[in-house]
């Protein structure tokens, strides 16, 4: 009886290295390159008043604001994805070595959307440049990519000057 379950242990063992014996391995890489430009005319200033109300305190008051919005960029983006696949067995070696190699290239604006990641069920954002605006089926929000730095503000002081 003892025997036999070895028999099985030896059977199961050699089963396993056989099936471990088949080999395969993969190799990727992926060259990007990418390259942008843009033009944007940007504004800031301010405008104050100060009123003295005694000998040694006054009061200002002081409007500003800034015009900076950064947008209509656009770019080039290429890429050389390169994979490599290898299979064979212990016994015969490498049978099978394939190469490929896929290049890639995209010119036009910059969009930012919101894309679907399926492992964590979550919207993330995401810039890229594309041709047209993105449509697929997982992406959300497209629109195109812009920073508003846009600002206005009013501001009111006491000042008070102790004649040091």
């Amino acid at each position: 009886m003892k025997k036999m379950k070895r028999r099985r242990f030896v059977i199961i063992v050699f089963l396993a290295v056989c099936w471990l014996g088949l080999l395969a391995a993969r190799g990727e890489a992926a060259q990007p390159q990418a390259s942008g430009r843009g033009f944007s005319l940007k504004l800031s200033g301010g405008l104050g008043l100060e009123v003295k109300l005694m000998s040694h305190v006054s009061l200002g008051l002081e409007l500003f604001g800034r015009l900076a919005d950064f947008g209509s960029w656009s770019g080039d983006f290429k890429e050389t994805y390169t994979a490599r696949k290898r299979e064979g067995n212990e016994a015969e070696g490498w049978v099978s070595d394939e190469t490929a190699q896929e290049n890639y290239s995209e010119s036009g604006p910059l969009w930012y959307y919101d894309s679907y990641a399926d492992a964590l069920d979550k919207y993330f954002g995401q810039m890229f440049i594309w041709q047209n605006k993105p449509d697929e089926p997982y992406n959300k929000n497209a629109r195109q990519a812009r920073i508003n730095l846009d600002t206005m503000g009013v501001a009111l002081s006491l000042r008070i000057n102790f004649g040091l």
